[in-house]
């Protein structure tokens, strides 16, 4: 029995094999732009490791609606011609491998004084390519993930200027502001661009990852890391609130991962607005939720070989 394992995100797919329901291989990853489809990345990442499609018995994929490329079981047939195939919605992937992960896979952020709140479920926020929002319920054997579509929520505003900055880079095809607008990859250029605009400057950046290498010491990156964390901890309020979700808040995602490696992620204006004023009781159970950086980027790939095991059994 051959597992081949991917997630395909807006930006990156990765991919790992299993022989054994219980390990993988070392995780690879590919930039999506580089594959004309699903089935040329799928290829292309087996030739790389010397694997005959014909071999792979199971392949389990999750997908993000953030990526392009068709999901269609019969052209994929064309390359697995022997394999069951299974997907499922990236954030459940993420959310299951979080289940998994040893304890040296996840960065305390904030280390609550209070008591865990007995019962909690944990939450998942993940910024990349997309918003992604997942909830863990229970604990061990027991544990269940329960994806949702909480980065389309319409979003929470605290300032005049979380305002505007949400209308003026709502998609057209939406016509109504979401998290999402801010709370991405495309969101936080486009934060960045507005508040240039704004300014009567002139973009200096060409895109986000040039913000983030470059941008550190630019007063308007250092507005537009602000704002956009601003919005980060009310989204993570709303979340941890709405889920009773006071177990533990896990960020992940390529946006989340470049901010902490860059040093950017700014703690100290998240918690401000995770941890703002509320119903005693609600204000009493967030500060005693603890935050954690999944340090792992190929946790996804972990959920999917849980999937993989449970079914397999």
């Amino acid at each position: 029995m051959t597992i081949l394992l991917s997630d395909a995100g807006g930006t990156h797919i990765r991919f790992a094999l299993s022989e054994e329901e219980s390990r993988m291989n070392q995780p690879e990853k590919l930039l999506v732009d580089r594959h004309r489809s699903l089935e040329d990345a799928v290829t292309r990442y087996l030739s790389s490791q010397s694997v005959d499609p014909a071999l792979i018995t199971h392949f389990y994929f999750a997908y993000s609606t953030r990526n392009s490329w068709q999901r269609d079981e019969k052209l994929l047939r064309g390359v697995l011609p022997n394999a069951t195939i299974v997907q499922c919605n990236d954030f459940e992937a993420n959310a299951l491998g979080i289940t998994l992960a040893p304890p040296e896979d996840f960065a305390a952020l904030y280390d609550p004084k209070a008591a865990a709140v007995p019962g909690s479920s944990k939450v998942v926020l993940g910024v990349g390519t997309g918003l992604g929002l997942a909830y863990i319920i229970g604990q061990g054997e027991h544990t269940t993930v329960q994806k949702t579509h909480g980065g389309h929520m319409l979003p929470a505003v605290l300032k005049p200027e979380h305002i505007k900055i949400f209308h003026a880079l709502q998609r057209p095809d939406i016509g109504t502001p979401i998290y999402e607008d801010i709370l991405s990859g495309r969101g936080l250029f486009g934060l960045y661009k507005f508040l240039c605009h704004s300014s009567q400057l002139n973009a200096e950046y060409h895109d986000t990852a040039d913000l983030l290498i470059s941008g550190r010491d630019d007063p308007v990156v250092r507005q537009t890391l602000k704002v956009f964390h601003e919005v980060l901890g009310i989204f993570a309020h709303q979340a941890v609130a709405f889920g009773g979700s006071y177990g533990g808040i896990y960020l992940t995602g390529g946006i989340i991962d470049r901010l902490m490696q860059a040093g950017l992620f700014d703690a100290n204006t998240f918690l401000s607005l995770l941890r703002r004023p509320a119903v005693p009781i609600v204000e009493e159970h967030v500060m005693a939720t603890p935050l954690y950086w999944v340090r792992d980027e190929f946790v996804s790939l972990r959920g999917l070989l849980r999937m993989a095991r449970e079914a397999l059994a």
